[in-house]
């Protein structure tokens, strides 16, 4: 987890807009298990943080409910998994932002926030090439027979 304060002389109180990118990679497949890299990438808008979080998160179960995991939303196209992996990784991204004095992002940013590609854009600008993924709103939970973990 990284989190870099771009503007020194701003708080947790300024106002700010949070655009995220996402990035989902398969590393390994089992017969009911799959490995996944992710990173989320969280840029404000004025530029005051720059939070990137990036880890490792296994789904285990029936592959039915593997595939139904790693299934991109109809209108979104953000797998439904990235829900699940970023409300694990909120409360750690909560605590980086108190500590560095900078705004927080929501915990159902991925839910709430509309897709905007030229805000995207400009975050590629920061970051490595990866993959985005536009954010969206969530219909239909992961169901509690998957198990995942971060």
């Amino acid at each position: 987890m990284l989190g870099s304060k771009l503007d020194e002389t701003s708080n947790c109180f300024k106002p700010v807009k949070f655009n995220i990118s996402a990035n989902l990679e398969e590393v390994e497949r089992g017969v009911n298990k799959v490995s996944l890299k992710f990173v989320f990438t969280i840029v404000t808008d004025p530029r005051v943080v720059k939070y990137q979080v990036e880890g490792r998160s296994e789904i285990e179960g029936q592959m039915e409910h593997i595939k139904k995991a790693l299934t991109p939303h109809p209108s979104t196209k953000v797998p439904m998994v990235l829900y699940d992996i970023y409300q694990q990784v909120y409360s750690s991204i909560f605590v980086l932002s108190k500590t560095i004095d900078t705004p927080c992002p929501s915990p159902e940013l991925l839910s709430t926030s509309p897709a905007v590609p030229s805000t995207m854009q400009e975050m590629q600008q920061d970051v490595p090439a990866q993959t985005e993924e536009p954010p969206a709103h969530v219909e239909e939970p992961i169901t509690p027979d998957e198990k995942i973990a971060v």
